[in-house]
């Protein structure tokens, strides 16, 4: 919620922006995911091995007003032509270390937290893109009531408990990484992102990280 304050105090991000987020699978891109939940904001997370005409593409379709990067991808926000073409309007650009600095101010400095998700059931909280193996990337766009059912269903099929710990090496811009973690903020399982996960690796994290339940692709 401090991270939802601050983007909505330096950025305006307010309900109904979109936002792209060109991140990995780790603890900040799931902190800025909940900001924008936390401010009905629409969270659009990019395929990180997107070409950049594949991005353009994508930007190009949903017309973000803040992208959300690594300063790693610096080299690769130059590249996209439509995000410097739409710079000049009301276009922002944040990377994460300045993210981090917005969430880690101390509380006197922000007012205290009010922001709660209120998305109505079928307003848009999030939208992904296809693949884009049988040509364009498509958007998707999936409604607070989509998650809320996906979640419904897993629960009701897997029986979800508190004490899950839920891994999840599938990326935040797919459909089953986004849910994962919204279903642990919704049913309360705690969940562990990684980058992709080799057979020995995973075999490492069920036993080290005690999970429980996993979110896999065949």
């Amino acid at each position: 919620s401090r991270l939802a304050t601050g983007l909505a105090q330096h950025y305006g991000i307010a309900r109904g922006h979109r936002v792209v987020t060109l991140l990995p699978n780790n603890i900040d891109h799931a902190i800025i995911l909940h900001a924008l939940f936390l401010l009905d904001a629409v969270a659009i997370p990019l395929n990180t091995r997107f070409t950049p005409s594949e991005l353009n593409t994508c930007i190009s379709i949903v017309k973000p007003v803040l992208l959300a990067h690594e300063s790693a991808a610096r080299s690769r926000i130059g590249e996209l032509e439509g995000w410097r073409a739409g710079k000049a309007r009301t276009e922002f650009e944040i990377e994460i270390s300045d993210a981090r600095v917005i969430y880690s101010e101390p509380l006197s400095l922000l007012p205290p937290p009010v922001l709660q998700l209120s998305n109505s059931p079928h307003s848009t909280a999030a939208i992904l893109f296809t693949s884009g193996s049988s040509g364009t990337p498509k958007p998707v766009p999936l409604t607070t009531a989509n998650f809320d059912a996906a979640i419904a269903a897993s629960a009701g099929r897997l029986g979800v408990h508190e004490d899950d710990n839920w891994l999840c090496p599938i990326p935040l811009y797919h459909v089953g990484g986004l849910s994962a973690l919204l279903r642990s903020a919704e049913a309360g399982p705690c969940v562990t992102l990684v980058a992709g996960l080799g057979a020995t690796a995973m075999v490492r994290s069920f036993r080290e990280e005690r999970i429980t339940v996993a979110s896999l692709v065949p």
